[in-house]
């Protein structure tokens, strides 16, 4: 494979995850705005009161409710899974396997997903039913507890539904591997030869697992390709992810955003509750007045534009308009509102949020001044979408006054 073919080949399949991605996202979005979510869930639920015992009710609900969100967004990504895992392997002359090998290993892994995804959820509401206020917390132990113990077991359990695994029959090239990864400091188990062959021609290997789960895997297509001096060396880059730690660090990350995301849904719904909102009313245009509205939209078109000159000048006037007072007079208002007619609105997440809304006007003067010498800078862009965000912010902020009026005459 010339250089060309191999450029073009890892962009159309970059490209191919990225659309993945896209689509998984788009379609949880749609999902939320629509209603559509909603709509499962009641389906869901007379389903399992239609299947289930009355006391399976609740975890019942949760299991039907993920058995058709990932059916839903299986079917919608089929077409991309198929272009770029099996079209584009065969194209380029890496795909072993017939189209019917190539859709049971989409029915496992659909399987598969369906079974964790499942025990989650019914986990998480299991959570959330004890711990109605701190769910978050401990449903973030439960899944981070979780996660490692996948990334503990998968080679023992996950990797033989997908590939043969064996032994390593070449003792002299063992005894090197497993005296590398010692040397690393990663003790194995032992090395073993990973069926790749039936599937791809592709090569690899891997150091997979964690403590006494840890194990060499070296395909046979590497075997029968390469020499023991090349394995080796390509084992060493693996044992290097090992000795900067970088699963551990990928574990940590994971186990932050799972705990930032949790306390996040956790803070949104306390929030909402004592505004007489469910979950299935928040984020709705309806509640927002025009005004508000209006100010959201040009958020969205200006400060989320794709032209750089034209985010920078949004966010530069935003974030200077807000660190100039605007957090702690809607605290003030959230304080007053919360005394007269909302006691237990929680306001930590404003109060925070003032405290580092400086750090963020400091930010945007760093990034202009970034920006500013940068080949692609438009200055009349820049100062262009500063103004229409401004007018954006005085239509939201004349539409708080208009209302804080109105309010006040009608007492």
């Amino acid at each position: 494979m010339n250089e060309d073919k191999a450029t073009r080949y890892n962009r159309l399949k970059r490209q191919a995850g990225i659309a993945s991605v896209a689509w998984g996202v788009v379609f949880l979005l749609v999902l939320v705005v629509s209603g559509g979510s909603i709509a499962l869930r009641d389906a869901a639920a007379a389903t399992a009161s239609g299947v289930f015992p009355a006391a399976w009710g609740r975890p019942a609900t949760v299991v039907v409710y993920v058995l058709l969100i990932t059916l839903l967004n299986e079917a919608g990504s089929l077409p991309l899974s198929f272009y770029g895992g099996f079209i584009l392997e065969r194209r380029y002359g890496f795909a072993r396997q017939p189209i019917r090998a190539w859709l049971v290993d989409q029915l496992k892994s659909l399987a598969l997903g369906l079974l964790l995804g499942s025990a989650a959820a019914v986990i998480l509401y299991a959570l959330i039913a004890r711990f109605p206020i701190g769910w978050w917390l401990p449903a973030a132990a439960v899944f981070t507890l979780l996660i490692v113990g996948l990334a503990n077991l998968a080679p023992l359990l996950l990797l033989p539904l997908f590939y043969s695994v064996k032994p390593l029959n070449r003792e002299t090239l063992r005894a090197r591997l497993v005296a590398l990864g010692e040397r690393a400091g990663a003790r194995v188990i032992d090395a073993y030869e990973w069926g790749l062959g039936e599937k791809t021609s592709k090569a690899n290997a891997a150091l997979t697992g964690i403590g006494g789960s840890r194990r060499i895997l070296v395909s046979d297509t590497m075997l029968a390709e390469y020499s023991d001096d090349e394995i080796e060396v390509v084992l060493a880059h693996e044992l290097a992810h090992h000795v900067h730690g970088d699963l551990w660090k990928g574990l940590a990350f994971e186990t932050v955003l799972i705990l930032a995301g949790f306390f996040a849904a956790s803070w949104l719904l306390r929030f909402a509750a004592p505004l007489g909102l469910g979950f299935d009313e928040l984020g709705k245009r309806r509640h927002g007045t025009e005004p508000t509205l209006f100010f959201c939209d040009e958020l969205l078109e200006v400060y989320g534009s794709e032209d750089a000159s034209t985010a920078e000048g949004a966010s530069y006037a935003v974030e200077h308009w807000a660190a100039a007072g605007f957090w702690k007079e809607l605290i003030a208002g959230l304080e007053a509102f919360r005394a007269r007619e909302c006691d237990g609105l929680p306001l930590a997440f404003w109060t925070w949020h003032d405290k580092v809304e400086d750090q963020h006007a400091a930010h945007t003067s760093d990034e202009l001044a970034e920006a500013f010498g940068e080949p692609w800078f438009d200055e009349d862009r820049f100062l262009s979408a500063a103004a229409v965000m401004l007018d954006g912010v005085k239509a939201f902020w004349d539409g708080l006054w208009e209302d804080h009026v109105k309010g006040r005459t009608s007492l």
